[in-house]
């Protein structure tokens, strides 16, 4: 009963994990294809879905429930892979700015106010300015 209540959440989440992946997709070729794949996985699901419950198996439906259990298992080694490996993209990321000598993690202006994101610039040209480089060196 509660994953029958849990589906009413569904109709709202579809929307923003539509907006979400297209936000995160950086061209438009890559928003296209992202959105596509999103849509034609969904497709395919609807398709096959279905078809993994057999009405001599009610009321337990084991071969519908053992592809669920998978699903679920799947998303949940690529929640934690995808996890893994941003971090690693950001270690990268980070020793990456230390080499050229800029600071290692920077803080997401995007999420604070407009003071803490103007005292924050400030602070960031000024620790640029000690070591000779500009705020232009960022975004190299």
């Amino acid at each position: 009963m509660g994953c029958y209540y849990v589906l009413y959440l569904y109709a709202g989440l579809q929307p923003m994990l539509y907006s979400w992946a297209n936000l995160n997709a950086a061209g438009t070729a890559k928003r296209v294809v992202t959105t596509a794949t999103l849509f034609v996985g969904q497709c395919i699901g609807k398709i096959v879905g279905p078809q993994l419950y057999f009405s001599w198996q009610a009321p337990y439906y084991h071969s519908g429930l053992t592809a669920n259990i998978i699903c679920w298992a799947a998303l949940f080694v690529l929640v934690i892979s995808m996890g893994a490996y941003l971090k690693l993209l950001n270690r990268r990321k980070a020793a990456q700015r230390v080499e050229l000598g800029l600071p290692a993690d920077l803080k997401d202006m995007s999420i604070m106010s407009l003071e803490e994101a103007a005292a924050y610039r400030e602070e960031l040209r000024a620790s640029l300015a000690a070591q000779g480089k500009s705020e232009a060196a960022l975004f190299d």
